[in-house]
């Protein structure tokens, strides 16, 4: 059904855009759940899957859908269920390195940089879940200054979380022969 609610601000049409966009991305990851789209997937498809919706709706339509606004369901959308996991692992880490790293902060200057900055991380997160703001240009450059000065302050100490992972090496082994069964499996179907 069409998504509209009268604004005298406009600000309808802007909600209704971000509503069709997740919509699409949602039909996109569905489409190819594991894998996804490809890099750039939904940059690529999720235009294509407005047709029917502006003819409808053409207000909030009425320009090139480039992104999802809700940059989680576009990795999901371009990187399937994968890149999910690898992206949000990798900040879940430097949020769960950060943590660590606080009780051994000496210097209150040290201690209030690294809690600004994984709040300004958490603050993303949520932000990105509206947004398009990582796919602009100049915004990842702040965004990974700020995962790369978290594992600065958290130190080599927290970088010793990857290092105790890594030492299950049954567990290591096993999941890159699941990864390498599973990447044969999937090329076969795309066949």
């Amino acid at each position: 059904g069409q998504r509209h609610a009268v604004s005298p601000t406009g600000r309808n049409a802007s909600m209704r855009v971000r509503f069709y966009g997740w919509d699409y991305a949602l039909d996109l990851l569905s489409a190819r759940p594991v894998l996804g789209e490809g890099q750039g997937g939904f940059t690529l498809l999720g235009d294509d899957l407005a047709v029917a919706d502006v003819e409808r709706d053409p207000l909030p339509l009425s320009a090139w859908l480039a992104h999802a606004h809700n940059e989680w369901l576009e990795v999901g959308s371009d990187l399937g269920a994968v890149g999910m996991i690898l992206v949000l692992g990798a900040l879940l880490l430097t949020l769960y390195g950060g943590g660590r790293a606080w009780p051994r902060l000496t210097s209150r200057r040290q201690r209030f940089s690294l809690m600004a900055l994984l709040a300004a991380l958490v603050a993303w997160m949520v932000e990105e879940m509206f947004g398009v703001g990582l796919r602009i240009e100049g915004l990842p450059l702040v965004f990974y200054t700020v995962l790369g000065l978290i594992w600065a302050l958290a130190g080599p100490e927290s970088v010793g979380v990857i290092a105790a992972l890594s030492r299950h090496r049954v567990v290591g082994v096993l999941a890159v022969v699941a990864a390498a069964l599973a990447g044969v499996f999937l090329a076969e179907q795309a066949r």
